[in-house]
């Protein structure tokens, strides 16, 4: 199967626009681009710029690269976990890694 790293990106962006709980218009218009052309890119249709995509993460409050890894991990549940994560400061990670670790009968 062909590598599509266009398509790859669009899905990265699509998962923390939906980890976000934005819709493409919110996305749209708090990245200053148009909703179609959020469209085209989370489709993989249009090539996107390093600088577009600098400005689509800081819509969604993320780091660029750590917005592209989201996707790698192929699991959209640990995508979620690391989404809702991301905007937290250190301390509150560690609360909420010891309150995963207790729910999942680990120490």
């Amino acid at each position: 199967m062909e590598k599509n790293t266009l398509y790859e990106i669009g899905q990265a962006i699509r998962a923390a626009r939906m980890n976000a709980r934005l819709t493409q218009e919110d996305l749209a218009e708090a990245s200053g681009k148009e909703r179609g052309y959020i469209s085209d890119i989370e489709r993989g249709a249009k090539n996107v710029t390093i600088r577009t995509l600098d400005e689509i993460a800081e819509a969604l409050n993320m780091d660029t690269l750590d917005m592209i890894q989201l996707y790698r991990s192929q699991d959209e549940t640990i995508a979620a976990v690391v989404a809702l994560l991301d905007g937290e400061n250190v301390e509150e990670r560690k609360r909420l890694l010891e309150i995963l670790k207790l729910i999942c009968g680990r120490k």
